[in-house]
């Protein structure tokens, strides 16, 4: 199975990747952990807040519940591949980016609230 498209909501651009191998870069941190989180969600059995595409045996199915049902895709299995599972992982760097992103990720959602407070002021 692979993924093609991922989009997050109608009013969000979709996220095409390659129907081999992605590697993911120019996507804010909160994108892409939402990225990571949705493909993360596609074999654990919990709800995709996602559409989009995939594609098995030439295939092509929407990204839903019932298709991964069908492609027995119902149990838990990695579908992200991680820097931490790649010889040559610094685990310094890997927090210091984990780091970096959460904060980014924080101010993004403190700078929404301030913009939703002087709105309603």
């Amino acid at each position: 199975m692979k993924v093609l498209r991922v989009q997050q909501g109608a009013d969000r651009e979709a996220i095409a990747l390659h129907d081999q191998v992605t590697v993911v870069r120019g996507l804010d941190p909160l994108r892409r952990r939402w990225l990571i989180d949705a493909l993360g969600r596609l074999s654990a059995g919990e709800d995709l807040d996602a559409t989009g595409e995939m594609t098995a045996h030439g295939i092509v199915f929407p990204f839903d519940r019932p298709s991964l049902a069908l492609l027995d895709l119902e149990r838990q299995a990695p579908a992200v591949v991680r820097s931490e599972d790649l010889p040559g992982h610094d685990p310094r760097i890997a927090e210091a980016v984990a780091a970096r992103d959460s904060a980014m990720v924080r101010r993004r959602e403190l700078t929404d609230q301030i913009t939703a407070q002087r709105e309603a002021l």
